[in-house]
C-alpha cells in the first residue's frame, strides 16, 4: 500500500492566525484511494523547512504532497523549494501568463505585475490545471527512486478540486492509487469513547488474534465513529467478514447506533419524521436556535418541520407557549415542569404530533448551587403526551449548546423507533 507524507506550509498556521484544515481532507481522500497517511508536518514559509520536510517525506513514502505556498508574492517559496530538491531551475510558461492575465480581464481588472511569477514553474514538472485560481498544480518524479512530490495551492477549494480532478487520476496512472482497506461506518451516540470501547470489549476479545480484524474509535464532541476494517481480503469475503462485525457491534451498542457513513443524526430524525408522515416542532431556551438550525440545514425539512420559537425570556416562554407564571415562581425555568410545558405548548402552537423544547445552564454565567452550569433539561411531546429528560453537560457554552440539541435530536429518534419515550440512560438524571 503506498504510503504518503503531507506537509502543510504557511507561517500563517504555526502562529495561530488560520485554523489549517487541508490535511485532514486530503488525508480522507487519499485513505478513500487506497494511499496511507503516514504522517502530517506543517512548516513555515522557509525555504529551508520546506526542502527538509521534503526530505523527511520521500526517506519511507512514496508520495509528497505538499499544499500552500503557491502563490505570487515574495513568501510563497513552495516552487523554490521544489527546484532545489530537484537540482532544477525556474522556467518560464507564456501561455500560463495569458492565462492570468485573461483570468483578470473577464474581472474587468488589470493584472498586478506580481502574478507573472506565477508563470514560471520548476522545469520538468508535469503542471496541473487550476479552475478555480492562477496557481498551477506541479507533480515532479524523484529518478532515483520513483517517487512522487506534488504541490497544490493551499486555498482550500481550488485544492480540493485540482486534488479529485488533475492529481488522483495522475496517481492511480501511475499505479500508487488502490483499492482501500475494506471497512464499515457506525456512528454512535448517548456515549463518550471510552464508553463505547468497554461496550465493544467483547468484539476486540472475540477477534483479538484475527489476521484482518481491526477497530478505531473516533470521537467528534457529540457522537462517536467507530470504524470496523478487514485488512487484507478481497471485496467479496472483506464485505462478508464485515457483515460479521457489523452484527455483533449492533447488538453490544444497540440503539446507541443512530448511523454510518456520513449519516448526520437530524437527517435520520427527518427520515424517519418523513416515514411517519409525522410533524415536528420546537422550542427553545439554553439551545438558542441551534436545535431549528440542525433541523432546518436538512435538505426537504419542510415535509415535516412546522416551526420553532427561542423564547429566551420567561415572559416569552408564558406569552407564546402558554408556560405557567406560577410554574416559573415556585421552581424556575430550569426545570422538568418548564421544559414539559414548553413542548406541550409548541406542539399545540404548530400543531404538531411531536415537539422538543430545551431550557438550561450553558454558562459561564447563571449558575447556582442547585443549578450548575450544563444543566439542561429536555422534553420530548408525543400526540398530548410528554417527558422530560434531565442532563449535566460538560464543556464550555458552544459546547453545552451542541450536546443539548444532539441529546434532543436522538431523544426523539428513541421515541420514534420505538414509538415511546426511551428510558432514562446511565449518566442521566432522574
Amino acid at each position: 500500500m503506498t504510503q504518503a507524507t503531507i506537509v502543510i506550509v504557511g507561517d500563517e498556521l504555526l502562529t495561530g492566525e488560520r485554523v489549517e484544515s487541508n490535511s485532514g481532507y486530503i488525508a480522507r481522500t487519499l485513505g478513500e484511494a487506497g494511499i496511507a497517511v503516514k504522517r502530517i508536518i506543517t512548516v513555515g514559509d522557509q525555504l529551508e523547512e520546506i526542502t527538509s520536510a521534503i526530505d523527511v517525506g520521500l526517506a519511507d513514502c512514496q508520495l509528497v504532497l505538499l499544499s500552500g505556498g503557491l502563490g505570487p508574492t515574495s513568501d510563497d517559496r513552495t516552487k523554490d523549494a521544489l527546484c532545489r530538491y530537484f537540482a532544477v531551475q525556474l522556467e518560464f510558461h507564456p501561455q500560463i501568463l495569458d492565462d492570468i492575465r485573461n483570468r483578470f480581464a473577464e474581472r474587468g481588472m488589470e493584472m498586478p505585475q506580481v502574478n507573472r511569477e506565477q508563470a514560471y514553474q520548476p522545469a520538468g514538472a508535469t503542471l496541473l490545471d487550476n479552475p478555480l485560481g492562477s496557481a498551477r498544480g506541479i507533480l515532479m518524479v524523484n529518478e532515483r527512486s520513483g517517487a512522487i512530490v506534488s504541490a497544490l495551492p493551499g486555498v482550500p477549494p481550488e485544492m480540493k478540486a485540482m486534488l479529485a480532478d488533475s492529481l488522483l487520476p495522475l496517481l492511480k496512472e501511475k499505479g500508487l492509487a488502490s483499492p482501500p482497506p475494506a471497512q464499515r461506518e457506525l456512528r454512535v451516540v448517548g456515549l463518550p469513547e471510552s464508553g463505547v470501547a468497554e461496550m465493544l470489549a467483547p468484539l476486540e476479545e472475540r477477534y483479538a488474534s484475527h489476521p484482518h480484524f481491526a477497530i478505531a474509535y473516533y470521537p467528534h464532541q457529540i457522537e462517536v465513529l467507530v470504524r470496523l476494517k478487514a485488512q487484507g481480503l478481497e471485496a467479496e469475503k472483506g464485505a462478508s467478514f464485515l457483515d460479521a462485525l457489523e452484527e455483533e457491534a449492533r447488538r453490544l451498542l444497540g440503539d446507541h447506533i443512530f448511523g454510518g457513513g456520513e449519516d448526520d443524526l437530524a437527517e435520520v430524525v427527518g427520515q424517519m419524521l418523513k416515514e411517519r408522515k409525522a410533524t415536528l416542532a420546537v422550542a427553545e431556551s439554553c439551545s438558542g436556535g441551534l436545535l431549528s438550525q440542525r433541523i432546518t440545514a436538512v435538505p426537504g425539512a419542510s415535509d415535516y418541520y412546522r416551526g420553532g420559537v427561542v423564547a429566551y425570556s420567561n415572559q416569552v416562554k408564558v406569552e407564546l407557549l402558554g408556560v405557567r407564571e406560577e410554574t416559573l415562581e415556585t421552581v424556575g425555568a430550569v426545570s422538568e415542569e418548564v421544559a414539559m410545558q414548553m413542548a406541550l405548548g409548541a406542539a399545540s402552537a404548530f400543531s404538531a404530533q411531536y415537539a422538543l423544547s430545551t431550557t438550561g445552564i450553558a454558562g459561564p454565567t447563571g449558575a447556582t448551587a442547585e443549578r450548575p452550569v450544563g444543566l439542561v433539561y429536555i422534553a420530548c411531546c408525543r400526540r398530548e403526551d410528554v417527558r422530560a429528560y434531565g442532563h449535566i453537560f460538560t464543556g464550555g457554552r458552544h459546547m453545552v449548546m451542541r450536546r443539548t440539541a444532539q441529546t434532543a435530536l436522538d431523544i426523539l429518534r428513541l421515541t420514534l423507533l420505538h414509538d415511546r419515550f426511551p428510558e432514562k440512560r446511565k449518566g442521566e438524571m432522574t
